[in-house]
């Protein structure tokens, strides 16, 4: 029985933007649209996730009444599409971003966010191969446009979870260094985004069994993290899951669990858009607890993350509950090791 990697494609949860500034220059019969995608954009930069949508399918709907821009058109089915997968419903998202792809036209950036944006859907799915394929594309787009610019970085790292997600972990690392070679470059080190790179190569390192220098990775990223973040955001919760995972990986499972309650409380107070992470964590921590010999305390967790998983039909609830029932038939304790 083992602790999981938790690695994710960032999921970009602002507006797009840029659309209803343009109003003032298009007819005025498509005025209502324009306004109706600010208040949109307003209301999920609240993270008002129901009434955002509501209003961009309100946009939506009146941009094909008056003949609004496609690219526009796409920008309201990429936000649409996003809220979609905040709510776990990938079909209904990927829908939206594969109706959104060719309304781009010639607008490249915004080709470059829905093909990211895709790929984080299809990853949700299970996907890992058109994932991989969309994220590519991203990587290519932007490094046409840009290729010193820290939006090629975040694609590189992208492929390198995805890489990650494949078992392929050299693929990986690659991935992550040129990526925070660029972010370096651009004078980002010490940031959130390095920090993000630096959780995804640490990942690939515990793969490639090489603890210790992805503790000393994953420290300096929760560290970069707490300063960009706040030390109670749930954008932690990742990084302090894998930190946990290369420590228990040294047979250090009593100095693991501080980590892993942690991320299980950041996670939970971000329900439901982290229920995902909060099915992680709390199997983690119950796997620790186990080597532990702490029973009672790890069938609670096994339990919680059990629960949260079936919330959401997740990906990983096969292997939780594959844990739960090697631990229930006691294949793993203080004295029989995980491999």
């Amino acid at each position: 029985m083992k602790i999981a990697l938790v690695c994710a494609v960032p999921v970009i949860l602002a507006a797009v933007g840029g659309v209803a500034a343009l109003a003032e220059a298009e007819p005025k019969e498509q005025a209502q649209f324009y306004a109706t995608m600010k208040r949109a954009d307003a209301e999920l930069n609240l993270a008002h996730f129901l009434e955002a949508k509501k209003l961009y399918e309100d946009a939506l709907a009146e941009g094909k009444r008056t003949g609004v821009k496609r690219p526009d058109l796409a920008v309201v089915l990429s936000d649409i599409a996003m809220i979609a997968k905040l709510n776990f419903q990938y079909e209904e998202a990927q829908n939206c971003l594969f109706d959104a792809l060719p309304m781009a036209g010639d607008d490249e950036s915004l080709a470059a966010l829905l093909h990211t944006r895709l790929s984080s859907v299809l990853r949700a799915r299970g996907n890992l191969e058109g994932a991989l394929e969309h994220a590519k594309t991203s990587v290519e787009i932007r490094r046409k446009l840009d290729p010193k610019s820290p939006l090629v970085a975040e694609s590189l790292n992208n492929v390198a979870v995805l890489a990650l997600d494949s078992r392929n972990s050299k693929e990986a690392i690659d991935y992550c260094d040129q990526s925070l070679a660029l972010l370096r470059e651009r004078g980002k080190a010490g940031s959130a985004e390095e920090a993000a790179v630096m959780s995804t190569k640490a990942a690939a390192l515990i793969e490639e069994r090489k603890f210790d220098a992805a503790i000393e990775l994953l420290t300096q990223a929760v560290s970069n993290q707490e300063k960009a973040f706040g030390a109670d955001s749930p954008k932690l919760a990742i990084t302090l899951n894998n930190l946990a995972m290369a420590i228990s990986k040294t047979g250090r499972y009593q100095e693991s669990v501080p980590y892993l309650k942690r991320a299980l409380k950041l996670t939970e107070a971000s329900k439901p858009q982290d229920i995902a992470g909060a099915a992680d964590a709390g199997a983690n921590l119950a796997v620790v607890y186990a080597h532990l010999g702490e029973k009672v305390q790890a069938e609670a967790c096994f339990k919680k993350a059990i629960e949260y998983g079936q919330s959401i039909n997740y990906r990983n609830l096969a292997d939780i509950k594959d844990q739960y029932q090697r631990f229930l038939a006691g294949e793993t304790g203080p004295d029989k090791p995980s491999p």
